[in-house]
């Protein structure tokens, strides 16, 4: 389930223990693709870091404490199309090293197999790239869209593990 942290990590505790009871993940929006979503995400929080890296860091700490030395129920949306990352710098996001990542925005919403493996080269085994827009395009024929969804996954594949 993905859910959307405006009201703090903490509101969301019914769905960390639903999460964690079943052996899921919950996701929390830290960094959308949505270019609309920049002004509340990249704001400055009192603590001096941007919301979004304060959301990574309690997701961080929420994981430890569930998950002592694993990856924990609790992961992060983190769209590769913003940050210095984006455009080749380098990562101005600290990613936790105890979660997963769900990279949405491949394809259609503008982000590259490039990005996905330039921004998640330390976590290439804990990142879920979606490309839902992009993908459905070669439907409904369903052996077309198979073909598209494996060359679109053996692609990520060789990317990332070429970081």
């Amino acid at each position: 389930m993905t859910v959307h942290p405006y009201l703090g990590l903490g509101a969301m505790q019914p769905f960390v223990e639903r999460a964690d009871g079943s052996g899921s993940c919950l996701l929390v929006v830290a960094r959308s693709t949505n270019p609309d979503g920049r002004t509340i995400q990249s704001a400055v929080a009192g603590s001096g870091r941007r919301v979004e890296q304060v959301l990574l860091d309690e997701i961080a700490e929420l994981n430890a404490r569930l998950a002592p030395g694993r990856v924990g129920p609790v992961g992060a949306v983190v769209g590769p199309t913003h940050g210095s990352h984006a455009s080749g710098g380098p990562p101005d996001l600290e990613l936790p090293p105890n979660a997963l990542f769900l990279a949405p925005g491949l394809g259609a919403q503008g982000s590259s197999v490039a990005d996905i493996a330039r921004v998640f080269a330390a976590c290439p085994d804990r990142v879920m790239p979606s490309a839902s827009r992009s993908l459905l395009e070669h439907g409904p024929d369903r052996q077309r869209l198979h073909d598209a969804v494996a060359a679109l996954a053996g692609e990520v594949r060789e990317a990332l593990a070429s970081r």
